[in-house]
């Protein structure tokens, strides 16, 4: 487990292809939760074009605009 908390980041206007399946990881500590994370208009896609996946653990996010992948619990 980590002993930093991640908070109040903004990730904005981000267009591309990942390298690997998984374009965006948030894998946080349940004991230090990342918090107040914000994806504001991304788009990202897989190398060969197929859906990106996105893979979320205790973390605490915020949507604006079109945003792919997006985390489901």
């Amino acid at each position: 487990d980590s002993a930093v908390q991640i908070s109040n980041v903004l990730y904005q206007n981000i267009i591309g292809k990942s390298a690997s399946d998984v374009a965006v990881k948030f894998d946080c500590s349940e004991k230090f939760p990342c918090k107040e994370i914000a994806l504001e208009n991304i788009d990202l896609q897989g190398d060969e074009g197929e859906d990106a996946k996105a893979l979320c653990n205790s973390v605490e996010l915020f949507y604006t605009g079109h945003v792919t992948p997006r985390c489901y619990s």
